[in-house]
């Protein structure tokens, strides 16, 4: 059994465990009243688990979007410094060099 719970929180996802709550909270609305105390109560924890849902994918996308920049801007240098090196006229790589101190690369 231990190496079960070990598995089972090792692989556990935020995003799932957010799912299955909204659908929880989203199924306790057809339960009660509309207008009734009950109803606002689950309404209320409805919306504020799909905000958070809302946050959490924006804070994924601006954190793909940071790695994916920092890689193609090093990918690119790289490529750009490697085909600078191989040219064979001395005004590309004159250009080049200029290009490089201005990042200080």
């Amino acid at each position: 059994m231990k190496v079960k719970e070990i598995v089972s929180t090792k692989t556990r996802s935020n995003s799932l465990e957010l799912q299955n709550e909204i659908q929880r909270a989203k199924d306790k609305l057809g339960e009660f009243e509309v207008g009734s105390k009950e109803y606002a109560d689950a309404l209320e924890a409805y919306k504020t688990l799909t905000e958070l849902e809302t946050e959490k994918d924006k804070v994924g996308k601006e954190i793909r979007k940071t790695v994916l920049g920092g890689a193609i801007g090093i990918a690119g240098m790289l490529l750009y410094r490697k085909l600078i090196d191989k040219a064979a006229e001395p005004f590309f790589k004159d250009i080049g060099r200029s290009l490089l101190r201005i990042v200080h690369i």
